[in-house]
């Protein structure tokens, strides 16, 4: 993700395993622009209200990793949830 991961970690929506992944996996092409969009639930701090935004990437390529990356963090932060949860679970017992 690259140069994208401080607007990413500031603006899009998370919950407990991390960034919520695109709501749509599939980049979409922008012809006038010339760029690959990857979409984004968006709570705005002001408001408090949820919209959508789109992250715009100049290669397909890129927009595709990023939307992988976003799932593996995501796979990546269950399975340390999981262990934490485990461990306390076992220290409850001991």
């Amino acid at each position: 993700m690259g140069e994208y991961d401080t607007y990413i970690d500031a603006i899009c929506e998370k919950d407990e395993l991390g960034t919520l992944p695109p709501l749509d996996n599939e980049p979409e092409y922008d012809a006038d622009a010339e760029t690959w969009g990857l979409y984004f639930e968006y709570s705005d701090p002001y408001t408090k209200e949820n919209d959508l935004v789109c992250l715009h990437f100049d290669d397909e390529q890129d927009a595709r990793l990023t939307a992988q990356r976003i799932g593996e963090d995501r796979i990546s932060n269950k399975i340390k949830l999981e262990e934490e949860k485990a461990k306390k679970a076992l220290d409850k017992q001991g």
